[in-house]
């Protein structure tokens, strides 16, 4: 039985004896300029009989080319061809042409190719060997191994650089050393480095390069450094240095390792032949410390209440992206008065800006485009006039807008608007300022181009926020972070300095970690100004950069103004409190509240205990209540309780809720620093009483003098009536305006003029101190002329216009009138009232209501007005002569929902006769809340047959 382990080991011992042949090309040298350079091509073969092979040859780099071959050794008789294929290799062919006897085991070279190498000065080229195939005399792969061959012609050169280091702003010096065998007669390359923290300074030759010439040329990010001699002198063969570079350091080099490196090498010989380049080893420059960057663009924020809101960028490299930004400016009605400028928060550059005068063009929009680096920066707008671009001379406003977005926009301020925003993280914040004294003359009079000479206010805060980082991150094309791309150190943190007036010298506040770039300070004093300025700590500890920028920032305190609720009768005063809610002592303070709609008046202004030894005044300009107050000789000290009354008088013809609002305030502290202001806003209840003014109907013939009563129902003090009376078609004309006895009218001015078509009547008190007492009266008798060409059965209606009742302080009052008609001739009905009642407390009492007819009378209507409404109708009763007719009466005769008596009677199959009596009994009950004298008037009467 054959051993299937031996089979094993005879087959695995057959792998072994075949991996043992190998076809290989050999590594020779030749000197330069050799035409005729020979490589072997030697078979090891210890186990088998060759009797041909074939293999692919690759020339690289492609230089040489071989233009023989030959066989030699054991394959003596054999034959051998060669030829280049398509891509560029050759195939080399071995073969038994002529049978020859096999190549034996154990031979060494079979063939020698042999190449052209004459116009080689220095090569090292490598051959490579593939597609090899070996066969025996039947033909049979043997299985083989190829192996490569490399030419080195001629002598080859190395480059090295030495290392040095140091700091910013230091010199580097190193020396570029070459390795030659052979003599050089020039050389040539360029030096790069990474990352760019240094410059070429200065080149200068070594001892072996003595009298050559250096000659240097920008190319890239690099430099071409070109050495030869103009007396054709050459560098003889060694190892040592042949140039010295010294580098500066840059000021922004971060600590790192600089490689220098060789790029695009030439070394030619003395002949102008190439040297092949062997090694090029890279020198190194290292930084250390290094650049220790500060941090950028820090923004402080003004006017906020007992804290500086600081924030800064990182540390992120000298060389910051651009961003987009644009300025849009719509001028209202004097662009003259308006400029702007945009400043860099580093150093406060001003990047672009307008003057005054710059703008001329009324209601336009000004567009400016700018590219501006990323960073910190402060745009502001100015108003030479102190009164913005909008809402008062036209309706201008200004947009910024960066890298698509629009970060912020106004116009309504007074001197300045100030906005302040990074384009790194998004924030900004918006500050005004305000002239302290207004302009002495009024702005269309005004010749001021600049007002420079005028104080300006602290800041006064308007707004902070973030803009949207997510659209800046998207939008900024192509950037990539410079941090991303720079060793930049490890920072351990920030450390923010502060100073002040009071304290000059820059002592450190915090130190925060390394992933905060803001902090709000709130160790500080409102009022006083702060500068600061924030410095990266590096690792270790310690290490610490130089300053950013420095900003300044002025907390100022926010004051509470509230004012107290208040309610009165038109005509009437109310005490309305006005209070302070301060922490700081306020030396001054002036204050302007609005009442929508305009109808209070402030009068008297009184000091409380906080503003005792106070000078205090209230005054009322275009409708604005202005109060002032300044003390003298002591400040407001800290509370919240109120700091003056207001005597305020209400002025409405009809009722009203008024709105109290703060619209303006300049409050100042101790140290005569203005402070933020909000307000509380408030209501006034104006209530209206009414005031009556009536007279009766009557009865006349045409070119008849008829006596009217005017009487009046009034609810408080009256000094002064004015009215007008027309009549239809001008059938009445006036005559003459008596007083009566109803109260002492010797100071009192009674007259009454036709003007027109009207009879105006004016009825005043002279003394204004001896007015009409509430109450209700017949003051005045009015004659009238009735025209004789009025045609009998007619009705005059006579119109009491244009009314005016005036209180004791000169005040009109709202004031309705019950308004007469004059039947011209004799009626056919003629109603009456035939009751003067007494009534106390909550009585109840009839009135009789009489007719006079001369015509049967079926229906009847009627509308009983009570001057002023003191009585209840409870009750309306047919009687006398209507009621023996069957009168009815329809259901809603009675009190109206104005508190009027309507009454609606009427007879069936019957009418009351011709005659005279009562014909309606009315029961009245007095409302509890009247008392006084009230006077009972018809309305509106109509009858019927």
């Amino acid at each position: 039985m054959f051993n299937k382990n031996l089979l094993f080991y005879v087959t695995f011992l057959i792998g072994i004896l075949h991996a043992q042949l190998t076809v290989a090309l050999e590594t020779v040298e030749f000197p330069g300029y050799a035409s005729d350079i020979q490589v072997p091509v030697i078979v090891n073969n210890p186990n088998n009989s060759i009797s041909g092979l074939q293999f692919d040859m690759v020339v690289d780099p492609n230089i040489i080319s071989p233009f023989s071959i030959n066989v030699s050794g054991g394959a003596a008789g054999f034959s051998a061809e060669m030829n280049q294929l398509s891509s560029g290799a050759y195939r080399i062919l071995l073969f038994n042409a002529g049978n020859a006897y096999p190549i034996p085991a154990n031979s060494d070279t079979v063939m020698t190719i042999h190449f052209d190498g004459s116009d080689i000065a220095s090569a090292v080229i490598d051959l490579g060997m593939s597609e090899l195939i070996v066969t025996d005399s039947s033909g049979v792969d043997l299985g083989s191994s190829s192996g490569n061959g490399i030419v080195s012609i001629g002598f080859v050169v190395g480059l090295s650089m030495s290392s040095d280091s140091g700091d910013v702003s230091e010199i580097a010096e190193l020396q570029v050393s070459m390795d030659n065998d052979g003599t050089v007669g020039g050389v040539q390359f360029d030096l790069l480095n990474e990352p760019d923290y240094i410059s070429i300074d200065s080149i200068w030759t070594a001892d072996r390069t003595t009298g050559f010439t250096i000659s240097t040329t920008d190319v890239g990010s690099g430099t071409r450094i070109l050495l030869y001699s103009t007396t054709n002198n050459n560098i003889a063969p060694g190892i040592e240095p042949i140039l010295n570079v010294r580098f500066s350091i840059n000021d922004d080099a971060y600590g790192d390792d600089v490689l220098i490196y060789f790029n695009e090498v030439t070394v030619s010989d003395s002949i102008g032949g190439i040297y092949w380049i062997s090694e090029l080893d890279t020198g190194m420059v290292t930084v250390f410390p290094g650049y220790m960057e500060e941090p950028h663009n820090l923004i402080a924020v003004s006017g906020l209440d007992g804290e500086v809101p600081l924030n800064w960028d990182p540390p992120i490299g000298p060389i910051p992206p651009s961003v987009p930004f644009t300025i849009e400016l719509l001028t209202d009605n004097w662009p003259g008065e308006t400029s702007w400028d945009l400043v860099h928060v580093d150093g406060d550059s001003v990047v672009a800006s307008i003057i005054p005068g710059e703008l001329v063009d009324l209601a336009t929009l000004y567009t400016w485009d700018l590219d501006i680096p990323s960073g910190g920066y402060v745009f502001t707008i100015y108003d030479t006039f102190g009164d913005g671009i909008c809402c008062g001379f036209g309706e201008g406003y200004y947009r910024l807008i960066l890298n698509g977005t629009e970060i912020a926009t106004g116009g309504e301020f007074d001197a300045s608007e100030s906005v302040t925003f990074n384009t790194s993280d998004g924030r900004f914040n918006i500050i005004q300022y305000s002239y302290i004294n207004p302009m002495p003359i009024e702005k269309e009079l005004s010749t001021y181009v600049a007002r420079e000479d005028f104080s300006l206010s602290p800041p006064f805060f308007v707004e902070m926020g973030i803009i949207n980082e997510l659209d800046q991150e998207s939008n900024i094309g192509g950037f990539v972070d410079p941090i991303l791309l720079r060793n930049v150190p490890d920072i351990s943190g920030y450390n923010l300095y502060r100073s002040s007036a009071s304290d000059p010298d820059y002592e450190l506040i915090v130190s925060v970690g390394t992933g905060v770039h803001e902090y709000t300070d709130n160790e500080v004093i409102n009022g006083a100004t702060y500068y600061y300025y924030v410095t990266t700590d590096y690792s270790p500890e310690g290490t610490e950069s130089g300053p950013s920028n420095v900003v300044d920032a002025t907390p100022v305190e926010w004051v509470e103004l509230s004012i107290t609720n208040g309610s009165a009768l038109s005509g009437q005063t109310d005490t309305l409190d006005i209070s302070i809610n301060n922490e700081a002592e306020i030396s001054f303070f002036y204050i302007e509240i609005a009442d929508d709609p305009d109808y209070i008046i402030a009068e008297t202004i009184l000091p409380t205990n906080r503003t005792q030894g106070w000078t205090l005044d209230v005054t009322e300009a275009s409708g604005v209540m202005v109060i002032t107050g300044w003390g003298i000789s002591n400040n407001l000290i800290s509370g919240s309780d109120p700091v003056c009354k207001v005597i305020v008088r209400s002025i409405s013809m009809e009722p009203s809720l008024v709105d109290l609002g703060f619209t303006f305030a300049n409050i100042k502290d101790y140290n005569d620093v203005e402070m933020n202001w909000t307000g509380s806003d408030a209501n006034f209840e104006v209530s209206v009483e009414t005031q009556s003014l009536a007279m009766p109907n009557a009865v006349a013939n045409p070119g008849d003098v008829i006596t009217l009563p005017l009487m009046i129902s009034n609810t408080q003090p009256v000094t002064a009536i004015q009215f007008s009376i027309s009549s239809t078609a001008n059938q009445v004309t006036g005559v003459l305006v008596d007083p009566t006895a109803y109260m002492d009218f010797n100071d009192w001015y009674f007259a009454g003029n036709t003007v027109g078509n009207e009879y105006y009547i004016v009825i005043v008190d002279l003394t204004l101190n001896n007015p009409i007492a509430p109450g209700m009266g017949h003051i005045a008798d009015i004659s009238l002329y009735v025209e004789p060409n009025v045609p009998t059965g007619s009705s005059i209606e006579i119109g009491i216009v244009d009314m005016i009742m005036a209180d004791a302080n000169n005040i009109p009052m709202y004031t309705e009138s019950i308004n007469p008609s004059i039947f011209v001739g004799t009626p056919m009905a003629k109603f009456s009232l035939d009751t003067n009642l007494t009534m106390s407390g909550y009585a109840a009492d009839n009135i009789t209501i009489s007719l006079e007819n001369i015509v049967p009378i079926s229906v009847f209507e009627m509308l009983l007005i009570d001057m002023p409404d003191g009585l209840s109708v409870t009750a309306v009763n047919p009687a006398g002569r209507f009621a023996d007719v069957g009168g009815s009466l329809l259901d809603n005769s009675g009190e109206d929902e104005d508190g009027n008596c309507y009454i609606f009677g009427y007879t069936i199959g019957s009418a009351i006769p011709v005659g005279t009596g009562p014909i309606l009994e009315i029961s009245v009950q007095q409302k509890n809340y009247f008392g006084g004298h009230l006077g009972l008037f018809f309305g509106d009467v109509t009858a019927r047959d």
